[in-house]
């Protein structure tokens, strides 16, 4: 009788579930079910992939922040001046600024003027997104502030208005050695300039100070206002003059006209 031989079917096993393939400890005679003792640790398993989860993605989010913020800070100009702090100033008549010219009243206009005569040099301007200044002898670009060419234009219409008043040429930096035509007609081309230059500055500023009726003497009725005894939030000169101490252009000229 001829030997039969016998083979193994391949689909004689029996196919465990996909839990069980995890979990070497499920055979084929413990069915669809969990021992009682596993959960736990299954628990601990999931909640551990949870945290790195959560963990890694917290992680991604704080990166690409950080890049955002480095990315930022390189496009946005840096400040340049910085800020100036602030504080409270009564407007009081001054008369040495009010009055005609004199030896003194010229030299308190003079002394508003800081030395560089609101110059300043900017070392790598490209940083505050500057635009090329007035080139200097062997140092960096030289720039003006706009509050000290505001001053420069009022103390260039008061000069202008003394000069009438006393039927003289007035005195303009940089017009010294023109004509007395080329002076009056630079002179009238500065001015128009001051004036449009200042309705624009004041404009920007707009110092939006509540200011009250002058009092007027033996009780009469106020008909005007002065603006003297009102308080106005102002930077603080002294940091200011610091500051442009600090960064000043070498210019030997002085004056504020």
């Amino acid at each position: 009788m001829p030997e039969v031989r016998l083979y193994e079917s391949s689909n004689s096993r029996t196919s465990l579930p996909y839990h069980s393939l995890l979990n070497p400890k499920i055979g084929n005679d413990e069915g669809l079910y969990l021992r009682d003792g596993d959960a736990p640790a299954l628990r601990r398993k999931f909640l551990y992939g949870v945290a790195v989860g959560l963990l890694s993605g917290l992680s991604i989010i704080l990166v690409t922040y950080a890049t955002f913020l480095y990315i930022s800070n390189r496009s946005v100009p840096q400040a340049f001046p910085p800020d100036f702090p602030s504080h409270p100033v009564v407007f009081e008549e001054d008369e040495r600024y009010a009055v005609a010219s004199s030896p003194e009243t010229d030299s308190a206009w003079d002394n508003l003027m800081p030395a560089g005569r609101g110059f300043i040099l900017v070392e790598e301007p490209q940083k505050y997104d500057l635009r090329p200044g007035l080139p200097s002898v062997n140092g960096p670009d030289r720039y003006s502030v706009s509050v000290f060419h505001q001053l420069h234009c009022l103390g260039m219409i008061r000069e202008s208005y003394n000069s009438v008043l006393m039927g003289v040429r007035p005195h303009i930096h940089g017009d010294e050695n023109l004509s007395d035509s080329a002076a009056q007609e630079s002179e009238k081309e500065h001015t128009s300039h001051c004036f449009d230059y200042l309705r624009q500055a004041m404009m920007c500023s707009a110092d939006m100070t509540i200011e009250w009726a002058m009092e007027m003497p033996d009780g009469k009725p106020p008909f005007t206002v002065d603006g003297w005894g009102i308080t106005h939030m102002c930077r603080d000169w002294k940091h200011i003059l610091k500051w442009m101490g600090e960064h000043r252009s070498p210019v030997n000229s002085s004056g504020i006209a």
